[in-house]
């Protein structure tokens, strides 16, 4: 009679599978262990990867509105200002009237009080701008508009005061963590040049573009920004010495933009309550009396984004740093 006998590795095979034998505690421990080694590394690369193509996204969006500007005062034949909201003047050198803070809650107050006095369609127009001021003073230092003071057949001396809107919406808004650089320490800029925008007092942050909603005598609350201004060729505009007047005689002279990673913070109310009005205001509500920080991190990165408008063609560029 023939036997039939198994196959050593077969015969271990099955012991092993009896025994329940597999990963040790050991063995598991170094497997988590090289998993959470790789992702601790992977995760900054992850994060710098999408704050790359951030940057990316906020200098094509920069470069095609500044050039949807120059475009529309050359369709147009008029001064086109880009306004940026870029408050942060460390220097304090003849940008505003009266400190920054204190304007801008003169400003909020101001629609405030105007909206309270109102009744009927009117209202509509202090809601928006209170929208619009709340959202705007939550994107400082990466958001813009587009202001014009003329309209295309306007007689000369004829003021229409109003923003462009190339999207639906008046203010445009940079990418979240980008922020408009060259407002931070002037020591950061490289001979001052990422500091060298014309300041202008606009209606802030709309303006009189819906005729008939708001009486002639209302004082419009204004702010002193930074503008790029387009003439009507085109071509960067310099402004008279000492004034916000266009001087189409002026020496032109190139203009410069920054981009970079950072953060904006802005100050908050604290948490308190009214005696005997009920009232609780939330942590969460501006302090308008209080400044903007503006942290740029790291440090000088908006090196990397930095860009020329060319004076006599009103085209940007991107430039290398440093600018000679």
């Amino acid at each position: 009679m023939k036997t039939l006998y198994a196959h050593p590795l077969i015969i271990r095979g099955n012991r092993r599978m009896r025994s329940g034998h597999g990963f040790t505690l050991l063995e598991l421990l170094v497997v988590i262990g090289l998993i959470g080694l790789m992702t601790f590394i992977a995760i900054p690369a992850i994060k710098g990867f999408g704050q790359s193509n951030k940057l990316a996204a906020a200098q094509r969006q920069l470069s095609d509105d500044i050039g949807y500007a120059r475009q529309y005062a050359i369709n147009n034949r008029v001064p086109v200002f880009v306004v940026f909201f870029a408050p942060y003047d460390p220097e304090g050198k003849n940008r505003q009237p009266v400190p920054f803070p204190a304007q801008v809650d003169q400003n909020h107050q101001a629609w405030k009080s105007y909206q309270k006095s109102l009744q009927g369609p009117q209202t509509n127009l202090t809601e928006l701008a209170l929208q619009t001021f709340t959202n705007v003073y939550s994107a400082a230092n990466a958001c813009y508009a587009f202001y014009t003071e003329q309209s295309l057949g306007d007689q000369p001396g004829v003021t229409r005061k109003r923003y462009v809107s190339f999207s639906g919406n008046i203010w445009k808004t940079l990418p979240e963590g980008i922020i408009l650089a060259p407002y931070l320490n002037p020591s950061l800029s490289y001979n001052n040049y990422t500091t060298n925008l014309d300041y202008k007092t606009v209606p802030f942050p709309i303006a009189d573009q819906l005729p008939g909603l708001v009486p002639k005598n209302f004082g419009w609350p204004t702010l002193k920004l930074p503008v790029l201004a387009f003439d009507s060729q085109g071509r960067l505009l310099r402004f008279k010495q000492g004034t916000e007047s266009p001087d189409p005689a002026g020496l032109l002279a190139d203009r410069y933009l920054a981009l970079g990673l950072g953060t904006v913070i802005l100050p908050r109310q604290p948490v308190f309550d009214t005696p005997g009005s009920g009232v609780r205001r939330q942590a969460t509500d501006f302090d308008y009396t209080g400044n903007i920080d503006v942290l740029e991190t790291p440090r000088s990165n908006y090196t990397n984004s930095f860009y020329r408008v060319q004076a006599l063609t009103g085209r940007i560029r991107k430039q290398p740093w440093p600018v000679f």
